[in-house]
């Protein structure tokens, strides 16, 4: 727990170093380099010390071989003796250095007028050149005239420059987050000798394997490792970039430019462009091309572009472009353009493009440009463009475009296409919105009240599409002292014939009470009504037309000492089918007339 502790600490100091520098030129450093190239020099300090550098390549002699050696000496310093003999002058702008490049001139220079201490002792290390002769040019006198002094404007970095800056900063903050989860969780190995965990990058760490302060790395075209360090690439394996490697337990590199295959572990610190094959996982720090497979897990802290295929889960610590295939889940923690296939849950915390299929849940917090199908639930933040399928639950927070089909529940802000679901909720459909109950806010919804030759009163609530709507009804039919009432549900559809006139087809069943609370026994009333409505107002019509009812009963009468209820006032068909002796039932059929107002 003490060293998780020192690694978190020391990411933490990692990542907020570049925000705090107000005295970046009075820093110490340290300095020991021979005959190395300039940029190797500057890649160092900036790596080694968290110091931005600013220059165009193309303008700075970066290849220009360079011998330092100092200790704890100030930035400004250790500057001014790494160009003494460059072409290179450099200037602080905020919280970077700016190298420009300044030619120097035979009597380009003043002489100080008293010799400073730097000059008396100068650093800067000069190799003798074997088999020469070291010869200095002849002093001359510098005059005032042969010196022009041309200003040079302040500089401003761009707004690309300062959005590179802001980008370093975020990486950096990613990585703490991402080491802190392999140092608790993932990367752990078992010392006998002291009978504890001892997490594996503290021992790789304390082994010197994965602190290397530079960023250029050696290339190998194969290694054979049994656990890092002991393989063919040493303590040197961290900073090694392979074309052919394998770890036959745990292996450690730079990067991969080929194929990996290890028994446990593939971990590259920085970045993979191959194949990769692992028992349990594999884990790149940073950009990912090509394919992971692993039995567990495949994990990428930056952008990855290519296919993983795990056991139990694939991550992706940025956006992708990727296919994740796992037994578990699948995360990406940006955008992502390829397909999800998980045995239990998809999470994309940005837009998806491609589809997502999981056994129980898929999750975008952007927009979803494909077909999310899943065993219980979908859900997106954003838009939806495609189909949501779902054995429950389909949720769009802004608009579809396409279709939600769920077994329980559908919800959107504005579709253009369909829902299908026992309960769809939406602000407007411009399709059809089929199911138990659609409450579209934009869309189809009216009060009726009527009267009929069965039941005199009656009134209903219409909710849905024009296309196809929900009906609740309720009717009432006071006769001889006695009364019936019953309460129905139905589905319909509205045609628009004219700016005035509309044509509605309804079918709705009724349960029928007679003269009590509730009748036990079946009698069910089903309607088939055809009407005409014509526009009175802006939301009033007044709608008539025939109607086809059949009633199916085993209401037994015993005034009548009969089967069936004497609803109707007429029929051209009556049957009772008394060959079912405990439950005879009886089948009415007449037309009749309906008449109302709707609203």
């Amino acid at each position: 727990m003490r060293k998780l502790k020192i690694l978190v600490l020391a990411m933490l100091c990692l990542t907020f170093r570049a925000y705090a520098q107000p005295g970046v030129l009075d820093r110490k450093v340290s300095l020991s380099y021979k005959d190395m190239p300039l940029e190797h020099v500057l890649k160092g300090l900036g790596k080694t010390y968290g110091i931005n550098f600013s220059y165009v390549n193309n303008l700075i002699p970066l290849q220009k071989k360079v011998s330092v050696r100092m200790k704890g000496e100030t930035l400004r310093y250790a500057l001014n003796e790494l160009f003494k003999d460059v072409e290179v002058s450099y200037e602080l702008v905020g919280n970077q250095i700016v190298l420009k490049y300044t030619p120097k001139k035979a009597n380009s220079a003043i002489e100080d007028p008293e010799p400073t201490e730097a000059s008396r002792l100068p650093r800067i290390l000069l190799e003798p050149v074997q088999g020469r002769e070291l010869v200095m040019p002849p002093a001359t006198e510098p005059t005032i005239a042969s010196v022009k002094m041309v200003p040079l404007p302040p500089y401003q970095p761009s707004a690309q420059e300062q959005k590179r800056f802001l980008w370093v900063n975020q990486y950096l903050l990613r990585l703490q987050v991402f080491f802190q989860a392999i140092a608790s969780k993932h990367y752990s190995r078992f010392d006998s000798t002291k009978a504890e965990a001892v997490p594996l990058l503290d021992s790789l760490q304390a082994a010197n394997i994965i602190n290397d302060p530079y960023w250029d790395y050696a290339e190998r075209a194969w290694q054979l490792t049994f656990v890092t360090p002991l393989g063919t690439n040493g303590v040197e394996s961290a900073n090694t970039v392979n074309r052919l490697s394998g770890n036959i337990l745990v292996g450690v590199a730079a990067g991969l430019e080929g194929a990996e295959f290890g028994g446990l572990l593939n971990i590259e610190k920085d970045y993979m462009h191959g194949a990769q094959f692992a028992g349990l996982g594999n884990l790149v720090r940073n950009e990912v091309t090509g394919v992971q497979i692993a039995g567990i897990t495949n994990i990428s802290g930056k952008y990855s572009k290519g296919i993983q295929a795990a056991g139990f889960a694939n991550v992706v610590a940025d956006s992708a472009q990727v296919t994740q295939l796992a037994g578990f889940a699948n995360v990406v923690a940006g955008n992502n353009r390829g397909g999800q296939f998980a045995g239990f849950a998809n999470i994309a915390k940005g837009n998806v493009v491609g589809p997502q299929v999981a056994g129980f849940m898929n999750l975008a917090t952007g927009n979803a440009h494909a077909s999310q199908v899943a065993g219980f639930a979908n859900i997106s933040k954003g838009d939806v463009k495609g189909a949501q399928v779902a054995g429950f639950m389909n949720i769009a927070v802004k608009d579809v475009k396409g279709v939600q089909v769920a077994g329980f529940y559908n919800q959107a802000r504005k579709v253009r296409g369909s829902q299908i679901g026992f309960l769809n909720v939406a602000d407007s459909v411009s399709g059809i919105a089929i199911g138990f109950l659609s409450f579209v806010r934009h869309g189809y919804s009216h009060v009726e009240v009527w009267g009929s030759e069965s039941l005199y009163g009656n009134v209903a609530f219409k909710t849905g599409t024009r296309h196809f709507y929900n009906i609740l009804a309720a009717g009432i039919q006071p006769r001889g002292g006695k009364y019936r009432w019953g309460v129905g549900y139905g589905i319909g559809s509205e045609q628009r014939l004219s700016p005035s006139l509309v044509l509605n087809i309804d079918a709705v069943a009724y349960h029928i009470n007679e003269n009590e609370w509730w009748t036990n026994r079946l009698n069910l009333l089903n309607q088939l009504k055809l009407t005409l409505g014509a526009r009175l107002s802006n939301r009033t019509y007044f709608f008539a037309g025939p109607t086809l009812n059949v009633q199916v009963s085993r209401f037994y009468n015993a005034e009548k000492n009969s089967y069936g209820s004497d609803l109707a006032p007429w029929n051209f068909y009556n049957h009772t089918n008394e060959d079912i002796i405990d439950n005879p039932t009886n089948i009415r059929m007449w037309i009749g007339f309906n008449a109302g107002f709707r609203f």
